[in-house]
């Protein structure tokens, strides 16, 4: 019977994907076998500072605050992206805070549904972190597909500012969206090594147009509005009767500015010591987001000149009716949309590289279709190059969903940072109800006192969110300006618990993880070399001795 449970295994290695040679395990290839039972297949590349520049690049606050400006100055105009930013910075603060320490504690790139698998109790773990696992994946998928669609906006708002008898068409839009998508998938495949060098990079460009764009609106904008407007000015363009309801609805702006805040979490496996890093890599993100952000919210405020034509410009694009009111200069104008036409490249190749990172991780956990597909390493590129194709279809299918409907896709766009943020909802909520004893050793402990009530306030948050931004944007409702955030939401539920019932109860149990002690840490060294969440297997390899492998 024991022969059958065991059997010797010589000379294996957890850092070659073949069996070979055994070399010691670097401390972030041990944390990954402990927690997920999985073999490290990822080079670990990313620096703190290139994931950082990733990071930022997702959420590039200042400029995510301009893409979606139209509705924070319909929903309260100049007081609406002042103050409503600072209130949602310090909200998702709480969030940024919470996603942090669990990061630490669980370094991989399953995130939020690998957290909620660790902290749930083992009857529900397996339901809950699917849930949790579709909600973060399918909310990846969306956030890049709302990124990748700026791009045709801008591109056709520049023609249409220098020949205004051209009308702006969705097939001209969705042209640029599949034409960038398909180039966007080719830079994660085949762009491996360079990608943390062209994120630095990008980083740098990025504050230095952070810095140009508002010199130059403030610098050439003339003359500009009064202190009391930019601060005190409320403007209720949304049809609500209410105002609150309608400053309410208008925090989508600022809360659109910090989708994506959990990019860094789902490269944590090439992330060089990311128990120490993630947290720092979350937190700066947060910090360097806001103070750019409230810095372009003010310079825009100064520089608006004629709120009516922001709103209605033949562009399509409000940013560029404002550089071109501060400039007077179309070339200008064109050069600094330029600026942000390539940091939403930037941000696209990175979301699309966070989306196909998870979709891989969660397959290797057997929750998707095909996974045994798509958890596949491309043995020359080293990528999920098959995860990084799904992601790509995904996105293209709901260009298609753009083609036929703007009120379809807006509703999908409307809805992205609500699908992140319920997914981050289940490991925070459970941290809270009485499962934070289940966190493993942290370097970001938030602690037993100050932990609750930071979790508290994230959990308020998101509720908050879920619930008012389901309303509708501008009253009164008709089919064309509904906001469909809940069907949407209500669809993925359907969707993941109808999967759930003809195939994850029968073949998900969660991932995988390992309880290692520190004694044991010190003589034993643990490889694995099978895949997969319905085994469960781990190789125990003691110098000196024979090699054992034990179901766990």
């Amino acid at each position: 019977m024991e022969s059958n449970k065991t059997s010797t295994i010589r000379n294996a290695s957890i850092t070659e994907p073949e069996i070979g040679t055994m070399k010691p395990i670097a401390n972030d290839d041990f944390d990954l076998v402990q927690l997920t039972g999985h073999k490290p297949v990822l080079e670990r590349n990313y620096s703190r500072f290139a994931l950082l520049a990733m990071s930022f690049m997702i959420v590039d606050s200042w400029s995510g605050i301009i893409g979606a400006l139209a509705t924070g100055i319909a929903s309260g105009g100049t007081v609406m992206l002042i103050y409503g930013s600072i209130a949602v910075t310090v909200m998702t603060m709480a969030v940024a805070l919470s996603l942090a320490e669990l990061s630490s504690s669980f370094p991989t790139s399953g995130g939020q549904y690998h957290w909620t698998a660790e902290l749930a109790p083992k009857r529900w773990a397996p339901l809950l972190s699917w849930y949790c696992g579709y909600f973060s994946t399918i909310g990846w998928c969306v956030v890049s597909a709302s990124i990748t669609v700026i791009l045709g906006q801008f591109l056709m708002a520049m023609i249409i500012l220098v020949h205004p008898d051209i009308t702006y068409q969705r097939w001209q839009g969705f042209v640029v969206y599949e034409g960038m998508n398909v180039i966007f998938m080719l830079i994660n495949i085949y762009g491996r090594k360079v990608l943390p060098y062209v994120h630095s990079i990008g980083f740098y460009i990025c504050i230095t147009a952070f810095l140009v764009v508002n010199m130059t609106i403030i610098g050439s904008a003339y003359p500009k509005n009064s202190a009391d407007f930019v601060f005190k000015t409320f403007t209720n363009g949304t049809g609500w009767k209410a105002n609150g309801i309608a400053f309410i609805v208008g925090l989508t702006n600022p809360a659109f500015a910090y989708g994506g805040l959990d990019g860094a979490v789902h490269v944590a496996e090439e992330l060089r010591d990311a128990r120490r890093n993630l947290p720092f890599v979350i937190i700066s993100t947060v910090c360097i987001g806001f103070c750019t952000m409230i810095v372009t919210a003010i310079a825009i405020c100064f520089c608006i000149l004629d709120l009516d034509k922001v709103l209605a410009t033949s562009t399509g694009v409000p940013i560029l009716e404002i550089f071109y009111q501060a400039t007077n200069n179309k070339g200008a104008s064109i050069f600094l949309l330029c600026v942000l036409f390539y940091l939403t490249c930037a941000a696209t190749v990175a979301s699309q590289q966070t989306a196909n990172r998870l979709i891989w991780a969660f397959a290797r956990d057997g929750a998707l279709p095909y996974s045994n597909q798509l958890q596949s390493i491309h043995p020359r590129h080293k990528v999920p190059v098959k995860a990084a194709i799904l992601c790509w279809a995904i996105i293209a299918i709901l260009g298609f969903v753009y083609l036929g409907s703007t009120t379809a896709f807006n509703a999908l766009v409307g809805c992205n940072v609500l699908l992140a943020n319920i997914s981050f909802a289940f490991p925070i909520a459970l941290l809270l109800f009485g499962r934070r004893k289940y966190l493993k050793p942290s370097l970001f402990p938030l602690g037993n006192f100050l932990g609750p009530i930071i979790n508290a306030v994230a959990l308020v948050w998101i509720i908050f969110m879920v619930v008012f931004f389901d309303f509708p944007f501008t009253m009164p409702v008709h089919a064309d300006n509904m906001n469909y955030s809940s069907v949407i939401i209500g669809a993925v539920l359907i969707f993941a618990g109808l999967y759930w019932m003809l195939n994850g109860r029968k073949s998900y149990q969660g991932p995988v993880s390992l309880v290692v002690s520190s004694q044991e840490m010190s003589q034993t060294t643990h490889v694995m070399l099978e895949n997969g969440s319905r085994h469960r297997r781990c190789i125990s390899i003691t110098a000196g001795a024979e090699y054992r492998r034990s179901a766990l």
